[in-house]
């Protein structure tokens, strides 16, 4: 079920029970409907020394709607979920990152990153307004610490509103 834009109603109007159903019953449950993804990288995701690297996701907690097709790095808003998104990245580093470590969400290519000299370990939360089918998201990290780390990662994107 989609969201359908409000019908605009004339005085004195006789609204049939599938008119009424259409644009206020299914809206309201379409409102109530949480939609969105909730992925893991419970197995170590290795990252190179100098080098940017996207999360590669190997397990679906959720997916309401076919967000993503693990074990992908991109998450697609689907047709008719455009609207505003919280998404929350959080990502355990087997070992101290460097000093120029960072950790970051691109929301349709605009990069939001936790920057070095944060503390990594809490994660970080955005909320951003996505279009559907060509909104993206896709998580990704950098270390300096002068090997590969290994890494496992958590995310959540859920739509909060139209």
């Amino acid at each position: 079920m989609a969201w359908t834009a409000p019908r605009t109603w004339v005085v004195n109007e006789a609204v049939p029970a599938a008119t009424m159903n259409t644009h206020v019953r299914d809206n309201l449950l379409e409102l109530g409907t949480r939609r969105g993804v909730k992925l893991t990288r419970a197995a170590a995701q290795s990252i190179a020394n100098n080098s940017a690297t996207n999360i590669s996701w190997t397990a679906e907690v959720a997916d309401t709607d076919g967000f993503i097709a693990v074990t992908a790095t991109t998450i697609t808003i689907p047709a008719g979920l455009a609207g505003i998104y919280g998404i929350s990245l959080s990502v355990t580093w087997a070992s101290a990152p460097g000093t120029s470590a960072w950790m970051g969400i691109a929301a349709n290519g605009v990069n939001y990153r936790l920057p070095a000299g944060v503390d990594l370990s809490p994660g970080m939360s955005i909320t951003v307004d996505l279009p559907a089918t060509t909104g993206t998201i896709i998580c990704s990290v950098y270390q300096n610490s002068g090997g590969a780390i290994n890494i496992t990662a958590a995310m959540t994107a859920y739509r909060l509103g139209l």
